[in-house]
């Protein structure tokens, strides 16, 4: 059941991946597109639109991983108060003298 999760998660990270180097070069071969398109509906500017969209998203939430994953090593780091009890019985004072 874990390896499926996994395997569902690196196949998910992987086609981000892919859909972002496709968007990027979208953006790279028509960025210009936008500057100097006179057609009101151009295909090419909404698609440079969206694009710029998703790759912002994706940077965004990257970035929230990478705060996320900070402040989770930073947090597990701190030490946890360890609280003793001492058990005076006559039972558990009678097993530490066998010991």
């Amino acid at each position: 059941m874990v390896k499926n999760i996994k395997y569902i998660f690196k196949v998910c990270l992987i086609m981000i991946f892919i859909f972002s180097f496709i968007l990027a070069n979208i953006i790279s071969d028509d960025a210009h597109c936008m500057d100097h398109c006179e057609n009101e509906h151009c295909i090419k500017c909404i698609i440079i639109q969206v694009a710029h969209i998703v790759v912002n998203n994706i940077l965004a939430i990257v970035v929230l991983i990478n705060y996320g994953f900070l402040i989770y090593f930073f947090l597990s780091r701190i030490d946890k108060e360890k609280i003793y009890f001492i058990h005076t019985t006559l039972v558990n004072q009678k097993v530490q003298l066998n010991e």
